[in-house]
């Protein structure tokens, strides 16, 4: 089993932080709005979740960065066959998008923390251990921090569906293996796309 990537298939470390990614981003997202809208308004309840969230939003962040990194250090598989060129650079410009918005919103929760009181701090699973990015109990600043996250997540919603939606075409109507090669490094034999190069199909060992 790889480890790097090739010119035709995503190794072991790439495929395991995207997928890995994924869920804890989906996780985020749903327990979000459960903590948020759903929970019992008191201290007692929500400041516990509050930390909750916060620690693994720190988790999503190093794994994003882990994931840069990799890929930064790595080739990139050519683009599946059966796609249009403004196809290729949209997925493209999606992906560096959700690398983006992630990012942001992760700096973005970070820096609503550094909001709370210091005893609200204390009760939110050790994350005062944290530097905070910025420390004042500003409310006005605390609302304007909770409405940008709410939104930038929404917005990161709207992109993973985006991004699946795609995915799911490649796999069910375009019959390539965009999907198969994220989840198992399943590779490609040759055909030609709409770049006019060689690319590859299904069914390489």
């Amino acid at each position: 089993m790889a480890l790097r990537n090739t010119s035709t298939s995503w190794g072991l470390p790439a495929r395991a932080l995207h997928w890995v990614n994924a869920v804890m981003i989906i996780f985020m997202i749903g327990f979000g709005v459960w903590m948020t809208g759903v929970t019992e308004r008191s201290a007692a309840v929500r400041l516990p979740l509050y930390g909750i969230h916060a620690w693994v939003g720190i988790g999503v962040l190093t794994v994003v960065v882990a994931r840069l990194l990799w890929r930064f250090v790595n080739v990139t598989p050519q683009p599946a066959v059966g796609g249009k060129v403004w196809q290729h650079r949209t997925a493209t410009l999606v992906h560096w998008l959700l690398y983006l918005l992630v990012c942001t919103q992760c700096l973005l929760g970070w820096a609503l923390v550094g909001t709370f009181p210091t005893d609200a701090l204390k009760a939110m699973s050790g994350i005062e251990m944290l530097p905070m990015l910025v420390s004042t109990t500003d409310r006005s600043l605390h609302e304007t921090l909770e409405l940008v996250h709410y939104t930038m997540a929404m917005t990161i919603l709207a992109l993973v569906v985006l991004h699946v939606a795609a995915a799911l075409r490649h796999h069910v109507f375009l019959k390539n293996n965009v999907l198969t090669r994220m989840w198992s490094g399943r590779q490609q034999v040759n055909q030609e796309d709409d770049y006019g190069k060689t690319v590859n199909q299904p069914g390489s060992p």
